[in-house]
């Protein structure tokens, strides 16, 4: 896998709060960029390794594209999911740990599954600049929500 985006913050809020609502990932497009919309194919399930969402996402050149998305791991304060879109082949992980009662510490982590040589060298670069900006602008978006609410 490649990285393409990383970002890390301190959030004054509890892990357990910071985790329940960013693994919701129907709340993903309340604070990443870019993303339109986020809808879970399985409503009335909790979030579980394979949970599924449809995904709204805003691409540069070609537009609004819909992106399947799967949890594929979940553990305590983790979660990674894959999504179906070629050529990019996303994978996220999201993580949170406790600092200490009332605060944490989250990282957020975009990677590329697509192992070709003609993706490394003309597309990853775009996604790598695009996912860059959007992370670092989403930390912070998440971090204003989530201490305004606590």
């Amino acid at each position: 896998m490649k990285l393409l985006a990383q970002e890390q913050i301190n959030i004054n809020v509890k892990a357990a709060d910071v985790f329940s609502f960013i693994s919701d990932l129907e709340n993903f497009g309340r604070w990443f960029p870019g993303v339109v919309d986020i809808q879970s194919e399985q409503r009335n399930a909790d979030n579980i390794v394979g949970k599924t969402y449809i995904e709204t996402v805003d691409i540069p050149v070609t537009g609004k594209q819909k992106i399947h998305i799967t949890v594929k791991e979940l553990e305590e304060h983790f979660i990674a999911t894959e999504g179906r879109f070629k050529p990019l082949m996303p994978r996220m992980e999201m993580r949170v740990e406790p600092i200490d009662d009332s605060r944490c510490h989250m990282s957020w982590s975009m990677f590329s599954r697509n192992e070709s040589a003609v993706f490394s060298w003309v597309v990853l670069p775009i996604f790598r600049w695009v996912m860059s900006k959007r992370a670092k602008v989403a930390v912070g978006q998440l971090k204003s929500m989530l201490e305004a609410h606590h």
